[in-house]
């Protein structure tokens, strides 16, 4: 069907509000449209028709679809302020819990923007103050400029020495982990069966089901005594869990679920503030100033890195893309957006290549 079909079938015999209806006007005489996924097209008009339905105002559709809330700095401090607060609370408690407890698998687990990675590290330190030895691992791919791998803590305030990275954040140095020689380097980390042991595993959901597989059946096996720490990401920015976080779920005895603030929810930004986000949105940043919530247009995984193309932001489960669509009743569309196939995945690699600042030639 053509984009102008789809916005006919989905949003037939609505009154469409006039902004919202610019926007989509120049979404569908945008270049880039072309590059669209009809099925993730399909899925923000039917969103739209949803909300017109469901009388939610031109501001909230305005938030929701196209213009997302960007915190400021001063805001962002607070933010990062809040969760120091709390985690240097809950830190104690769940250090206690790993302590004590006879099970060896234990997780931490967020959206984004949830600081899951400064509760883990003050959870680390309390271990350590009791004589924990605390290995950090983190997957090989996630390095720095310098091939150097660290844990990053976006929601701590630099301490005095601490390492500080280019980007202003505190950052723990870590092992790089390789799934293809794993065995290697856990018996390279010097365990002790008399020495008392976590391993701080950050952003593990990045890897495979088999990857975390192995890992946690090599520990189970050879190393009972060690504590793990799995940290990381849930879900990804369409709503779906990861295949490494689905795959610790059998292991794991306590399991963390992390908050973050969600902008577009927040009226009053203070130090009362509280955070409420379980879910990950992900909005596509069209040259000229145009943006559009992703209902699957770019590549599953896009690094928040390339913040001139898109735009991560933390959202409620009951106004996430993912949520909405399968309250719906729309398990089709939905399946197709979270899974694409190969054509799909072409036409949102060619957006992207499309979007992507062009290397600076020396």
């Amino acid at each position: 069907m053509t984009a102008d079909s789809l916005f006919d079938v989905e949003l037939v015999n609505l009154e469409i509000p006039t902004p919202i209806k610019q926007r989509l006007d120049d979404l569908r005489n945008s270049e880039y449209f072309e590059f669209f996924d009809p099925a993730g097209f399909t899925a923000l008009c039917r969103l739209i028709g949803y909300a017109i339905r469901n009388g939610w105002s031109n501001e909230h559709m305005i938030k929701f679809f196209f213009n997302p809330i960007i915190p400021s700095t001063a805001h962002i401090d607070i933010f990062r302020r809040r969760h120091q607060q709390m985690y240097r609370e809950q830190s104690n408690e769940l250090a206690n819990i790993v302590d004590n407890s006879p099970e060896q698998f234990f997780a931490i687990s967020s959206s984004m923007y949830a600081g899951k990675s400064t509760l883990a590290v003050e959870v680390c330190e309390q271990l350590a103050a009791i004589g924990y030895k605390v290995i950090p691992l983190v997957p090989f791919f996630m390095s720095d400029e310098d091939n150097a791998n660290f844990i990053t803590l976006r929601g701590r305030e630099a301490r005095e020495g601490d390492i500080v990275g280019n980007d202003g954040f505190t950052r723990i140095k870590a092992f790089p982990y390789n799934p293809d020689n794993y065995i290697d380097l856990i018996e390279s980390l010097g365990i002790n069966d008399d020495e008392k042991t976590v391993i701080h595993f950050d952003e593990f959901s990045f890897l495979s089901e088999q990857s975390i597989l192995d890992f946690v059946q090599y520990l189970t096996v050879n190393y009972s005594n060690v504590k793990v720490l799995f940290v990381g990401l849930n879900r990804n920015a369409l709503g779906s869990e990861l295949p490494g976080y689905t795959a610790i779920l059998p292991y794991v005895s306590n399991e963390f679920l992390c908050k973050s603030f969600v902008p577009n929810a927040i009226d009053i930004v203070d130090d009362s503030t509280e955070p409420t986000g379980t879910y990950t949105s992900r909005y596509v940043v069209l040259p000229g100033g145009l943006t559009v919530l992703d209902c699957g247009f770019l590549p599953i995984a896009v690094p928040k890195e390339y913040s001139e193309l898109v735009h991560y932001t933390p959202s409620n489960e009951s106004q996430h893309m993912y949520v909405i669509l399968k309250q719906m009743g729309s398990a089709a569309i939905l399946e197709t957006v979270v899974n694409p196939n190969e054509s799909q995945l072409a036409l949102r690699n060619a957006l992207f290549d499309k979007l992507k600042p062009s290397p600076i030639e020396s």
